[in-house]
């Protein structure tokens, strides 16, 4: 599965036969829970459900994509606020 972001910052989903890095069978040391309104959850359940993955592993992937982009372009919680 490999991530795409288009110039929109649309994030898509293709699958290849190697694994992404950053979803290793690694033990997940820490949990994260967030607040989402429901029809957002459902949203999310219906786009992790159509790559077959759970949206916790989708949120997860999200959140790394995430921040390794902001991590690369400079920015800082300062220059956010």
């Amino acid at each position: 599965m490999i991530l795409t972001t288009s110039s929109l910052g649309v994030t898509r989903f293709s699958y290849e036969e190697r694994k992404m890095s950053f979803l290793k069978s690694v033990a997940k040391k820490e949990t994260l829970s967030i607040r989402v309104q429901p029809k957002l959850k459902n949203r999310l359940e219906k786009v992790a459900q159509s790559y077959g993955i759970s949206v916790s592993s989708l949120m997860r992937i999200w959140f790394i994509d995430k921040l390794k982009k902001t991590e690369g372009s400079g920015l800082s919680v300062q220059t956010l606020q």
